[in-house]
């Protein structure tokens, strides 16, 4: 067999990136040229497995190989980048079923590219990429891919065939191997080379010439951080029924994300009507009955009954709906929809599959993480299955399941791979009734786990368990062992960059089977609870296995064009979708030109431009550009050199859609919608006043009154962007009038103005007041004091100040300070451009654009809004 990347000659386009097919001694690389005739060669097969690998497509005929690592994601080669890209699922055209890629993100270095498929895919496994170490020199891998193959003079390609390679030399940025059974060639560029069936690299170029001369084959070796981060969770919210409301007891909205194949849940919710409290979206819902355990009202037990169609009712143990209705926390909360790369459980001692129109027991590890799946009823002993090598822990692990009628259980595994199935207060007839194994999973490689220091007289590895530790995983924080013996309910503080934004509630098994959770805060500190108060079944036994929280809502942007993250010890750039709000967060800075730091994903982009403000090096003025699709270009007032130094996504925001917005009235001339963007609008989200849209050409400043309801108590002054990124800003009265004001030329005005990101604060309800310092006074020019409001993950500022000696205006209070350096644009005297600058310490400095007399003269708080 040969396998080979397809050639220019008949379509293939090279994508821009540096030094493709370029070797450090100075040989050329393989022309490429599948004109020729070439010898037939042997060996390899036709492949019919795999069925993760497809085939990339291009618009223009030329093809390569790619492979699935999420429902929505298919990793390939950057040099395969081209317009029109379809993957192909299937073995060969006879089968092949298409799969339209939307967007098409290139590493900033290496020889990779993710596509993101417009639509998910049901039904086939994705393939596990290696985070581990680099495969040994002389280990045989597993290449597969659609490339020319040469054979008895014959020559075909767009069939999947595979064969194996020995690997010569591996470093984290090249792996090259040598023919074994065939070699990889023309056409199969992006596809993989799997070292124990994980994707160890992807298929780059050879310098060896043509078959049978070419023997030897570079691959790409993946970046798993990258990836990792690449295809992080992105949250849809869910729309909740029945009178369920979100983020009780300072928690956060309901969500729901695939990772892997997995669904998870975040958020929590209360005050429901009825059991039913949502529905999942086409895409999340399981193919059968699925029954996943969560935490209610003072750590009592309850659990998601989860339907094919997507209807997703709470039952709560003992029927006691009050403690749903009271609180339901999703944290924790996942099934698998699919049996798709599961392995099926060999059941023992009359245990059957699949009670009512539930899966059969199956078991998946992907990743290090085994996830189980299905349910199982009427054994005779509680001994249930034993898992096959390869799916055992190295230590004891205990995690809790959902038994008969919503009552506690757990699943005893043993190293051995022997699982029982143990019932609280030892009534075993739940667990023979009902046993589901939804949402179950225990780390098996626990080598990437951060340690936890115990406190309060807490101990590690109770009953043979391994000890208490962390890990992130794509956005989910996973804990592992077993701790005992503690004098308090606190446990332990999670480390830093592993702390939700918000408190979160997870269940977890405690001794003799009973209920228990983790009360986790935005401080990271953990504190173990237990169902009816008996503190003592904790300090038995409280085992961590199987127990996981989002870590925050915010998706990790994927950079493009040189631009890097965290500039100035800020934080790495996401974004966050609240009530159909886009938020920014973090910085970004550049030494190359182009403009374009991101592009959105696919789901997050505005159907028109939208013009967003943005704070630059020294305090200047930039905007974000954001197109339809997706591309986000950042725009500087004065020079773009301040924008490469740095650009603060701090505080941007834009609605996603019109929905719930409602026009405004223009008044003086003023027109909607200029430069392709959107009427001018208005929404009331829960006590904060956005707008969204554009507007131009007014003969005066008074551009519209707000509606009744939408008008502040006091003067409100509002950062906006203006014609050329200019600075400008809404003077919005208690009438409700609003006026546009220019820093420099109200000609900026007239030729643009974008209301996309403004907003203010109705009321002062909820908001903390802030100690002023340094002779910084409250509410000049009839505004309000200065004030902060913590609000799922955000910490919004209102009021506005003056008159202070030194930048030091205030210290934010404990649970309103960030994790890293924050950079927030705000508004100025005479609409001068300003920013704060807000430190992890909580201390808040104002800093002047030009003078800082503007900011003496008057600092505007409100609209300036962080992530925690």
């Amino acid at each position: 067999m040969k396998l080979r990347y397809f050639s220019t000659s008949i379509g293939f386009v090279m994508g821009a990136i540096g030094g493709i097919g370029c070797v450090a001694d100075g040989a050329a690389p393989d022309p490429d040229d599948v004109t020729s005739t070439s010898s037939p060669i042997q060996g390899g097969q036709l492949e019919t497995g795999f069925p993760a690998v497809g085939q990339v497509l291009l618009g223009s005929g030329g093809f390569c190989s790619g492979t699935l690592i999420a429902p929505s994601y298919v990793l390939t080669a950057a040099h395969c980048a081209g317009s029109g890209m379809v993957f192909n699922t299937g073995t060969d055209s006879s089968n092949f079923v298409s799969h339209t890629v939307d967007q098409q993100l290139i590493h900033p270095t290496l020889d990779l590219l993710i596509a993101h498929l417009a639509s998910p895919i049901a039904g086939i496994a994705a393939m596990e990429f290696n985070d581990g170490a680099l495969p040994a020199i002389g280990q045989v891998c597993t290449t597969v891919g659609f490339g020319i193959h040469d054979e008895n003079g014959a020559e075909t390609f767009g069939i999947k065939r595979s064969a194996t390679e020995q690997v010569t030399s591996a470093d984290p940025s090249v792996i090259v191997v040598q023919m074994v059974s065939g070699i990889a060639d023309h056409g199969d560029s992006g596809g993989p080379l799997l070292c124990g069936n994980k994707i160890t690299s992807v298929v780059h170029n050879h310098t060896d010439g043509v078959w049978p001369q070419h023997v030897v084959e570079n691959y790409t070796t993946i970046d798993p951080p990258w990836i990792a981060s690449t295809i992080a969770p992105a949250y849809s919210e869910l729309a909740l029924q029945n009178g369920w409301i979100n983020a009780p007891f300072a928690t956060k909205n309901a969500g729901v994300a695939m990772v892997s194949g997995i669904v998870h849940f975040k958020g929590a919710i209360a005050n429901g009507t009825s059991s039913v409290a949502f529905t999942l979206p086409v895409g999340f819902r399981p193919a059968t009955n699925a029954y996943v355990p969560v935490d209610l009202c003072g750590g009592t037990n309850g659990r998601l009954v989860i339907a094919p169609s997507g209807v997703v009712s709470i039952e709560a143990e003992s029927g006691a709906f009050s403690n749903a209705q009271c609180f339901t926390s999703l944290e924790g909360a996942s099934f698998a929809p699919s049996s798709t790369g599961f392995t099926s459980l060999a059941l023992q001692n009359g245990w059957t599959n699949a009670p009512f129109g539930t899966s059969n027991a199956q078991v998946v590890n992907q990743r290090g993480i085994v996830h189980f799946k299905g349910a199982i009823a009427s054994g005779s002993t509680s001994s249930l299955f034993t898992l096959p090598v390869g799916f055992r822990p190295a230590t004891n692990v205990w995690i809790p399941v959902d038994l008969c009628g919503a009552t506690n259980g757990r699943l005893f595994i043993q190293s051995s791979g022997a699982v029982s199935v143990d019932a609280e207060n030892s009534a075993f007839s739940n667990a023979q009734c009902f046993t589901s194994l939804d949402g179950a999973w225990f780390a098996q490689d626990t080598g990437s786990y951060t340690a936890l220091t115990l406190q309060n007289g807490w101990t590690n590895s109770a009953f043979g368990a391994t000890t208490a530790g962390v890990e992130e995983l794509s956005g989910i924080i996973h804990f592992k062992g077993a701790i005992a013996s503690g004098t308090t309910g606190q446990a332990f503080t999670l480390p830093a960059g592993m702390r939700p934004s918000t408190n979160v509630y997870i269940p977890v098994d405690l001794c003799g089977a009973t209920k228990g959770r983790l009360f986790i805060q935005s401080s990271g500190a953990v504190t173990v609870f237990a169902e009816n108060g008996t503190f003592s079944n904790a300090q038995c036994f409280t085992s961590l296995d199987g127990a996981s929280f989002t870590l925050n809502d915010f998706t990790p942007l994927t950079l493009l064009n040189g631009w890097t993250n965290a500039p100035f010890a800020t934080t790495n750039a996401g974004f966050y979708v609240v009530d159909g709000i886009v938020h920014f967060r973090g910085a970004v800075a550049t030494s190359a030109s182009n403009a374009q730091p991101f592009t959105l994903p696919v789901g997050f982009r505005p159907a028109t431009n939208a013009y967003v403000p943005v704070d630059l090096c020294a305090a200047k003025k930039g905007r974000l550009f954001i197109q339809p699709s997706g591309v986000v270009t950042v725009q500087a007032d004065v020079a773009f050199a301040d924008a490469q130094c740095f650009t603060s996504l701090e505080g941007a925001s834009f609605a996603l859609s019109t929905s719930g917005f409602a026009a405004l009235a223009l008044q003086n001339g003023w027109t909607n919608a200029p430069f392709a963007t959107r009427n001018a609008a208005v929404i009331n989200d829960a006590g904060t006043i956005r707008f969204e849209g554009a507007i131009a050409s007014g003969t005066t400043g008074a551009a519209f009154t707000l509606p009744v309801g939408f008008r502040p108590a006091t003067n409100v002054y509002v950062p906006v962007d203006l014609c050329g990124a200019a600075n400008g800003r809404l003077l919005i009265q208690s009438t409700g009038a609003v006026t546009v004001q220019a820093e420099t030329a109200f000609s900026d005005a007239q030729c643009f103005a974008s209301l996309e990101g403004a907003s203010f604060a109705l009321a002062p309800t909820g908001y903390t007041a802030l100690a002023l310092l340094n002779g910084w006074t409250n509410a000049p020019f009839a505004t309000r004091n200065a004030a902060a409001i913590s609000d799922a993950g955000i910490v919004r500022l209102q009021g506005a100040i003056a008159s202070g000696t030194t930048g030091v205006a205030f210290t934010l209070p404990v649970g309103f300070r960030p994790a890293t350096m924050v950079y927030a644009p705000v508004d100025l005297c005479g609409a001068a451009n300003g920013r704060l600058i807000i430190d992890p310490s909580g201390t808040v400095t104002v800093q002047a654009q030009n003078a800082f007399s503007d900011a003496q003269c008057f600092t505007s708080l409100e609209g300036a809004s962080f992530a925690l």
